[in-house]
């Protein structure tokens, strides 16, 4: 998987937490992650230098969610009903949409620069947790309040 760029996992088995979800974090030059239906899933530590986009939908057991590159990152959560963490850490957060995600009680976002992040159908959720170098903005169903630690760049 070293030449890996992209790649979708829908309704994989169970088998892929041992042998493939290591695999992607050795990847050199993975850029794109669809994860879909992975209905045995619990916990998602993805830790790809490389990493830009990542897409989390429909995995039903899914509870904590930590992302960790050193790329601009995009990240969609949709409809992931157990979830009540989320982690993502970068050299800058482009943008973060969570939606459905009924349980989330704790976002932390840890990024030199965080753009925007967007939070709908998610009411457990009482803060977001930021720490960066600028400003975030933060939209949704709900007036969630942000702990911004500002950081000067390096």
């Amino acid at each position: 998987l070293p030449c890996l760029k992209s790649i979708v996992l829908h309704r994989c088995g169970v088998y892929s937490q041992d042998y493939l979800l290591p695999l992607l974090s050795s990847s050199k030059r993975l850029a794109s992650v669809s994860i879909d239906s992975m209905h045995w899933l619990t916990s998602l530590v993805l830790q790809i230098t490389s990493l830009r986009s990542i897409t989390l939908e429909r995995c039903d057991r899914l509870e904590v969610v930590n992302i960790g590159c050193f790329s601009t990152v995009s990240a969609q959560l949709t409809s992931l009903a157990r979830v009540t963490s989320v982690i993502v850490q970068s050299s800058h957060i482009e943008w973060i949409e969570m939606e459905k995600l009924p349980l989330l009680q704790q976002f932390s976002a840890r990024a030199s620069k965080v753009d925007k992040i967007e939070a709908w159908s998610c009411p457990v959720l009482k803060e977001v947790d930021v720490v960066s170098s600028t400003p975030v903005r933060v939209e949704g169903d709900a007036n969630i309040p942000v702990r911004l630690v500002q950081v000067e760049r390096a």
